[in-house]
């Protein structure tokens, strides 16, 4: 399979484009970003010849199975929309778009191409995430009726200022960025819908939109949701760290997950009515070969395999954690 990137930035480089290489049905073939520099670059360390400043170009002189869209947020529509128009399945980051009305014209767009339209939200893919998927869905716990989810890290600092701002402004901070992994989260283990989401936010950093904040939320279940999301205290440590925990409380037992402070240290933890169960080990932080087998899988099969998320699995994760953000500027504190 024929396979284009367009977005040329960090998560390309360490996540899509080595997976992409590394797959033997995958052929990479063409490039694009406007940062001619970084297009070059990103060819001869890919071994990519094909290298367009425009993704339209792109789309209009190769023939392509597959278009990774990895770019700026502000960018996913009008590619998305271009691959709907040339008949190509699409793997888009996250959030989906700025807006409802954007991702599902997106959506609906991809539908009425008849291909494949798949969203990274790696969680999904991880193998303990999977674990607990089955677990809730075997009801051996009974019902969720707390779900937590806190991820506390240092945002993208460490790709420097420039991106960090970028995410804080274009990604709407870490609540709609990152958040938007957990309401999806939410929703794939649940297999329920929000019903009522509030939020507040802490604003440590003087920018628009919270740099901490909080979303309290119930499901149409009645199950209580938390997502906490961070990007403003463990970059001050003296090593530096990061957290992401997730507490599944169920009426028969409890699910905890745990990564951190070390990179992919895991520890979960299961206690059942019958037995308790203690793992620490590694896992894979972010698992993008799983993702591009299951894009292949889906693409063979002509409809997206259940472990990946849809368009439409994006566009409403992405509303959710917008209603978070916009709930906590409402209470946003002079």
């Amino acid at each position: 399979m024929k396979v284009g990137l367009v977005g040329c930035g960090t998560v390309a480089g360490y996540g899509h484009l080595p997976a992409i290489k590394s797959i033997k049905e995958l052929e990479l073939i063409a490039l694009s970003d406007i940062n001619e520099m970084r297009l070059k670059e990103y060819g001869e360390r890919f071994g990519v010849k094909g290298l367009f400043t425009d993704y339209r170009d792109m789309l209009d002189s190769v023939e392509l199975d597959l278009v990774t869209v990895s770019t700026s947020l502000n960018a996913h529509y009008e590619v998305v929309m271009e691959c709907a128009k040339k008949g190509i399945n699409v793997f888009c980051e996250k959030p989906l778009a700025e807006n409802a009305e954007k991702g599902w014209q997106m959506v609906n767009a991809m539908k009425s191409a008849g291909k494949i339209f798949a969203v990274n939200f790696e969680n999904r893919a991880k193998p303990y995430m999977r674990r607990i998927k089955n677990i809730i869905r075997s009801q051996e716990l009974g019902r969720p009726m707390m779900m937590r989810f806190i991820y506390n890290w240092a945002g993208g600092r460490w790709a420097g200022k420039d991106r960090y701002e970028r995410l804080m402004k274009e990604g709407m901070g870490p609540i709609v960025d990152c958040g938007v992994h957990y309401f999806d989260l939410v929703r794939w283990l649940s297999e329920d819908e929000f019903d009522t989401i509030t939020a507040d936010g802490i604003f440590m950093e003087g920018y628009e939109n919270p740099d901490h904040a909080v979303a309290l939320c119930r499901l149409k279940s009645g199950t209580l949701v938390v997502i906490d999301a961070s990007w403003v205290y463990t970059h001050n440590s003296k090593d530096g760290t990061y957290l992401l925990r997730i507490d599944i409380e169920c009426e028969k037992g409890i699910i905890s997950y745990q990564m951190g402070p070390a990179p992919r240290e895991v520890e979960f933890k299961y206690y059942g009515p019958n037995e308790t169960i203690v793992e620490k080990s590694e896992e894979e932080e972010k698992p993008f070969i799983t993702m591009y087998n299951d894009i292949i899988r889906s693409i063979k099969e002509g409809k997206l395999v259940d472990e990946l998320a849809s368009g439409e699995d994006g566009i409403k994760a992405t509303e959710y954690a917008i209603m978070a953000l916009e709930d906590a500027l409402k209470k946003k504190r002079l």
